[in-house]
């Protein structure tokens, strides 16, 4: 992921637009193991809150995670990333 290129409010959008799709793909109890594990609180109301000091840390770790699921999910983590205007680093896209 290249820094700098979108704010802390938008990695919070992408995050949650993966979290939700992940919730209802992979289940609530691996997607919030990942989400503890990267730094990420899933909220009973499915927001998120993340330490904003560290935001960008902790959205590179749970893509990692998010992306090493499955194809489909790496899929997913790049499409997110484009609507959301986020540059991800090269071994993390899809090769087409």
């Amino acid at each position: 992921m290249k820094r700098g290129h979108f704010s802390v409010e938008v990695a919070e959008i992408y995050l949650h637009d993966l979290i939700i799709r992940g919730l209802g793909i992979y289940g609530l109890n691996r997607i919030s193991s990942m989400a503890r594990s990267s730094g990420i609180i899933i909220n009973d109301d499915n927001t998120i809150t993340i330490p904003e000091e560290i935001a960008i840390e902790v959205l590179e770790a749970f893509i990692q995670k998010y992306a090493s699921l499955s194809r489909p999910a790496r899929l997913t983590v790049t499409i997110l990333a484009k609507k959301h205007g986020i540059n991800l680093s090269e071994d993390m896209k899809i090769k087409q």
